[in-house]
């Protein structure tokens, strides 16, 4: 293993010295444990833009909306890892879901998420990433897995055609970052529901800076559920416990929902005083909610369906945050 790692480091080495194009490796690309990630999602659609080699993308006029807060965990140490006993890296998106992830020297797979209010596993994972990717590298992989986020499961099988399509500067609300590679993800998936057989097509664009563990730009769009999102990473820290001091124990459920969802706060270690705040992904806030109980009841009642952001706040500091899906 340590030979097969140098001979990528030497590779990626080379091919950098050669080309100058930013070029993706397990060590400057896969997500590691003990690391924090906080995006701001943008309130409008927005086109990707133009593929090819030096490329400038101007995303600075993006509209800033609701926070995600995300951490890289031990998967043993979180909720579901149990049921994902090959993963070695989790995301912990606010204790709205936990993602769960399997890296290697040569390559990035999705094993699924669970929540609160469902569950997504796979048999045969989707591989994001294959290393070294540089511009112009693509790979096809197929996929299987079961998606329990709603009642009745499906079963869910697919094709990801994954292409390195253009490298440049990326400007965004927070900045300029240069020698960027974007890497775009077109997943064809056909979801089966009591023999009923639905294809959709979603299409994913990332943007990695080589050094970052995560894309500093994502675009997504689904045919399928008629949606986008457009996140941006505004910052990284390191250190869970220093960064954040969210209280333990906060759970929203069902979620997905409908017409109702509940916040459920188990934790003893609570403020007097707190609220509930509820924005869509335009930033607009469409409920507040004081919190008074261990549990209480979020009324979705004439919302749109999409993603909404949630944060639990106190007097001084953000206590909790996640996502909730309204049906």
């Amino acid at each position: 293993m340590k030979k097969l790692i140098l001979l990528i480091i030497v590779e990626y080495m080379f091919l950098n010295k050669v080309t100058g194009q930013p070029i993706l490796i397990a060590a400057n690309t896969n997500p590691i444990i003990n690391e924090n990630f906080d995006r701001r999602v943008a309130g409008q659609q927005t086109s990707p833009g133009s593929a090819g080699a030096n490329q400038t993308w101007n995303f600075s006029a993006l509209v800033p909306g609701g926070l995600i807060l995300d951490s890289t965990e031990i998967p043993s140490s979180t909720t579901y890892g149990f049921d994902f006993p090959t993963s070695n890296v989790c995301f912990y998106r606010g204790n709205s879901a936990w993602l769960y992830y399997q890296t290697s020297s040569d390559s990035l797979l999705y094993l699924g998420y669970e929540s609160g209010g469902g569950k997504l596993s796979y048999t045969d994972p989707e591989k994001y990433l294959s290393y070294p990717f540089t511009y112009n590298s693509t790979f096809v992989d197929n996929f299987i897995g079961m998606d329990a986020s709603s009642s009745p499961a499906s079963s869910i099988a697919g094709t990801d055609t994954v292409t390195a399509d253009a490298y440049g500067t990326l400007q965004l609300p927070d900045g300029i970052l240069t020698n960027v590679l974007r890497i775009k993800m077109v997943e064809n998936i056909a979801k089966t529901t009591n023999g009923t057989t639905v294809h959709n097509i979603n299409k994913q664009y990332n943007w990695y800076l080589p050094g970052i563990h995560q894309p500093v730009l994502t675009l997504y769009y689904s045919n399928f559920f008629s949606m986008y999102n457009t996140s941006y990473l505004i910052k990284s820290t390191v250190g869970v416990n220093e960064a954040r001091e969210f209280i333990n124990g906060v759970n929203v459920y069902p979620n997905p929902a409908k017409e109702q969802t509940t916040l459920e706060i188990s934790s003893t270690d609570l403020p007097e005083n707190f609220k509930l705040s509820l924005t869509n992904i335009l930033g607009e806030k469409v409920r507040e909610i004081l919190v008074n109980s261990s549990k209480t009841s979020i009324n979705l009642e004439g919302l749109y369906s999409g993603i909404y952001f949630y944060q639990v706040i106190g007097a001084t500091k953000i206590l909790n945050a996640g996502k909730i899906f309204v049906e």
